[in-house]
């Protein structure tokens, strides 16, 4: 995680994939990571763009529940 940081200090270009299970897609999110490091310590993601996509059909998901 902190290289992670120390990456995004160097260079902040990032992006984020979120996978819906349920409905078979995805939501790619790329922007720009900014570091907080005051009194709270936090990053904020500002998106540039998104994309959304459905996974591929061929692949199966199974929810575990503890």
């Amino acid at each position: 995680m902190f290289m992670t940081l120390g990456n995004f200090e160097v260079d902040p270009r990032a992006s984020l994939a979120v996978l819906d299970f349920e409905r078979g897609s995805v939501v790619s999110l790329s922007g720009s990571a900014r570091l907080h490091f005051d009194v709270e310590r936090y990053w904020e993601f500002s998106v540039r763009e998104w994309v959304q996509f459905d996974l591929p059909s061929m692949l199966r998901w199974e929810l575990l529940d503890k």
